[in-house]
């Protein structure tokens, strides 16, 4: 059995003012900074993807997090988002950082505004999938135990102030009615 791997400091690494547009933060499962950009240089190393020819697909696109740092590892991505406010959040993040990677040569990501659970009808081909997890009855106000402390944070209702009222919307669904694998 191979030796498991484990990626210390993952998390430390945080997007910042400046590296988002402001309604960005309050996105309730952007994929940390330090761990997209972590996982697009370690597949780049293992050669799962090349910079120029490889396109990534992240089905679960919010606000753009996954595009950004593939656009900055040169490597093309498609992200596809259900909730409209998102995509146009990862809009303007794309916009914020476009000069910057055209300058360098680097491609700019997509964002596609659909149902993820159609995705092969979406994107016909990709190297691979980069997503954040799917929360299954994160908008309830117990998931898997725990007590949701955001929901405490954020004045109680995360769906109306996060997630949205899509249907098909990942934190709404019941645990069990969606297959996925992630991270």
């Amino acid at each position: 059995m191979p030796e498991r791997e484990v990626w210390w400091g993952a998390y430390d690494e945080r997007w910042q003012k400046g590296d988002l547009v402001e309604g960005s933060f309050a996105h309730p499962a952007k994929m940390a900074r330090g761990l997209v950009y972590r996982i697009v240089r370690e597949g780049i190393k293992r050669k799962w993807w090349v910079p120029g020819e490889s396109v990534l697909v992240d089905p679960f696109g919010g606000i753009g997090s996954t595009g950004i740092a593939c656009s900055a590892h040169g490597i093309r991505s498609i992200l596809v988002e259900l909730e409209p406010k998102f995509v146009e959040l990862a809009k303007a993040n794309r916009e914020m950082h476009r000069k910057d990677w055209e300058t360098m040569g680097c491609p700019v990501f997509d964002i596609v505004q659909g149902d993820s659970r159609r995705l092969g009808k979406i994107v016909r081909e990709a190297a691979g999938c980069v997503t954040s997890p799917p929360y299954a009855n994160a908008l309830n106000s117990e998931h898997h135990g725990i007590k949701d402390d955001r929901r405490a944070r954020d004045g109680g209702d995360i769906q109306t102030a996060h997630y949205g009222h899509s249907p098909g919307q990942l934190g709404a669904m019941p645990e069990g009615s969606l297959g996925a694998i992630t991270s």
